[in-house]
């Protein structure tokens, strides 16, 4: 084997690792912006349903403020412990 035939297959080498190398990377960073735009998603959603309980726990109040002004005993709140 000559020395220019062993130069040229070590170059085709590190060509082709070189080619890998930049191919995981641009999948790693499609598979980032698909995670995150998903984060975003979740936050959004949970924004909207902290707010809903928000509402929620307001239409409770009224409704028992209404039942105490009627003379009726509303019932206790269920409180959900972590």
């Amino acid at each position: 084997m000559s020395l220019e035939a062993i130069l040229t297959g070590i170059a085709a080498i590190l060509t082709a690792a070189g080619a890998v190398v930049i191919i995981v990377r641009e999948f790693r960073r499609r598979e980032r912006r698909v995670m995150q735009g998903q984060i975003h998603d979740l936050e959004r959603e949970l924004e909207k349903l902290q707010h809903d309980y928000l509402e929620l726990r307001k239409f409770m109040m009224q409704i028992s403020e209404l039942l105490v002004a009627n003379g009726i005993e509303p019932p206790e709140i269920p409180v959900h412990e972590s």
